[in-house]
C-alpha cells in the first residue's frame, strides 16, 4: 500500500504531511491491500512484457520497487507508515520511466519540441506553486502540526507533538486537549499519558494526574518515573504513606533515580524517620551533584541531627548551584545565627 501511496503523491503531490501515522491496530483494510497488489502486479507484468521494446520501463520500475525495499516497512522503524523523504532515490526510477515515456509519446507528434517545451513549462509552474505553498507549512511547529492533522487521520503522534509545543509555550489547558485526543486514538501511548499527568500536576489537577499515572502503571508497571510522578501527586493531596510506597517501587525498578531518592527522603522526614531520609538525600546528591534542592533537604536534615558542619557544607552548596534559592538562604541564615 505504501508503494501505491508514494506513486499517488508523486503524480498528484497534495496532502503531503510531516508524518503519515501507522494505524494503531496495525491493520490495513483488505480492499487497500488487494487494490495495491493488483496495481503492482499489473505494472510489473507490463515491465517484463515490454522489457525488450521499452527497456526504460523495466529499468525504471524495478529501480523504484527495489530501492524502496529497505524502507517499505518489512522492518518497521518509527511511527510512520511512509515518509516522503524515503522516495528521494526510488523516484529516480519513476522519472526514468516518465522521461523516456514522454519522449516516445512526443515522437508521434508533429511539433515534438514545442509540445515538450509547453508541457515542461506548465509542469514547472504548477510544481513551483505547490512547493511554495508546501514550504509555508514549515513556518513553525504549530502551523506544521495543524496542517498535518488536516491532511491525515487518527494522527496520535502529531497530536502529541502539538501537546508538547503548547506545554513549552505554557499554554497548558490547550496542551491537555491535544494529549487527550492523542490518547483517545492510542490509549496505550505511554509518553502522552506520562506527560499529560505532569501537566495536570502543573495545573493543580492532582486527582486527574493520579488517575492518568495509575492507568499508565496498570499497563506499564515497570515505568519507574510514572511511580515517581504518582508519588508527587499523592503528596500534594496529603497521602504521604501511599506516596512513599510508590517512591520505593520506583527505586526498586531503577535505584539511580535521584528524584525518587529526594522525594522519598522528604516524605520520610514528615513521618520522623530522619536517619533513613538522610541516606536517601545523600544518594540523591551523589547521583546528581548539581541537585540544589536535594542539598537543601540534606542540609536541613543534618541540621536537625546536630551535624552542623556537614549541614553548612550542603546548604552552601545549594546556594552555590542556585544563588537565588530563597529557602536555602533562609536555612543557611538560621544555621549561622545558631
Amino acid at each position: 500500500t505504501a508503494y501505491i501511496g508514494y506513486l499517488a503523491k508523486t503524480i498528484w503531490p497534495v496532502k503531503l504531511a510531516a508524518l503519515y501515522p501507522l494505524p494503531v491496530d496495525l491493520m490495513i483494510p483488505w480492499w487497500k491491500i488487494s487494490g495495491a497488489g493488483l496495481v503492482l502486479a499489473a505494472v510489473t507484468f507490463f515491465a517484463i512484457r515490454w522489457i525488450w521494446r521499452r527497456p526504460y520501463f523495466a529499468v525504471g520500475w524495478f529501480w523504484f520497487v527495489g530501492t524502496l525495499v529497505p524502507v517499505i516497512g518489512l522492518v518497521q522503524v518509527g511511527y510512520q507508515s511512509m515518509a516522503d523523504r524515503y522516495t528521494y532515490i526510488p523516484l529516480i526510477g519513476i522519472f526514468i520511466m516518465m522521461a523516456w515515456g514522454l519522449h516516445e509519446l512526443a515522437a508521434r507528434r508533429r511539433r515534438k519540441k514545442q509540445w515538450l517545451a509547453v508541457s515542461a513549462a506548465a509542469t514547472l509552474v504548477i510544481l513551483m506553486a505547490l512547493s511554495w505553498k508546501q514550504v509555508g507549512y514549515w513556518k513553525n511547529s504549530v502551523v506544521l502540526y495543524e496542517h498535518t492533522l488536516d491532511v491525515t487521520s487518527d494522527n496520535y503522534v502529531i497530536n502529541y507533538g502539538l501537546f508538547k509545543t503548547m506545554e513549552h509555550k505554557g499554554r497548558y489547558e490547550e496542551a491537555v486537549a491535544f494529549a487527550l485526543e492523542s490518547l483517545r486514538i492510542h490509549p496505550y501511548y505511554s509518553s502522552a499519558r506520562y506527560d499529560l499527568a505532569g501537566v495536570l500536576i502543573k495545573l493543580g489537577r492532582y486527582a486527574e494526574a493520579i488517575e492518568q499515572y495509575k492507568k499508565l502503571i496498570k499497563f506499564k508497571p515497570d515505568f519507574a518515573k510514572a511511580h515517581v510522578g504518582l508519588g508527587i501527586a499523592l503528596d500534594q493531596l496529603g497521602h504521604t504513606e501511599e506516596a512513599i510506597e510508590h517512591y520505593r517501587e520506583a527505586l526498586r525498578i531503577d535505584p539511580e533515580l535521584e528524584k525518587a531518592h529526594n522525594y522519598l527522603g522528604n516524605d520520610l522526614i514528615k513521618i520522623g524517620r530522619i536517619d533513613e531520609a538522610i541516606t536517601h538525600f545523600k544518594e540523591a546528591v551523589r547521583l546528581d551533584p548539581g541537585y540544589a534542592i536535594a542539598h537543601l533537604y540534606l542540609g536541613t536534615a543534618l541540621k536537625r541531627k546536630g551535624l552542623l558542619p556537614e549541614a553548612l557544607t550542603h546548604l552552601s552548596e545549594a546556594l552555590r548551584i542556585e544563588p537565588d534559592f530563597a529557602d536555602a538562604q533562609v536555612e543557611l541564615g538560621n544555621l549561622l545565627m545558631d
